[in-house]
């Protein structure tokens, strides 16, 4: 278990939604619930490049990428 600080504003819009949950609860669905939201975003996204833009990137990719050095 851990001890977590948030503002009073916070705490009063968190306290609205929790109903009967626990705030443990609470969070961790709506931890679940932005993952899946952000899935969907990033769906929409996919295949929504038209194949020559996306072979331009791949190469502009590829050619700033022989341009970093690793260090070690």
């Amino acid at each position: 278990m851990k001890t977590i600080m948030i503002e009073d504003r916070v705490y009063d819009k968190l306290k609205s939604l929790k109903g009967l949950r626990s705030f443990s609860k609470l969070l961790d669905s709506l931890v679940e619930e932005s993952k899946g939201r952000r899935k969907a975003d990033l769906g929409r996204h996919f295949g929504s490049l038209k194949k020559k833009e996306a072979e331009k990137w791949e190469y502009v990719i590829r050619e700033s990428q022989k341009s970093f050095k690793v260090r070690m």
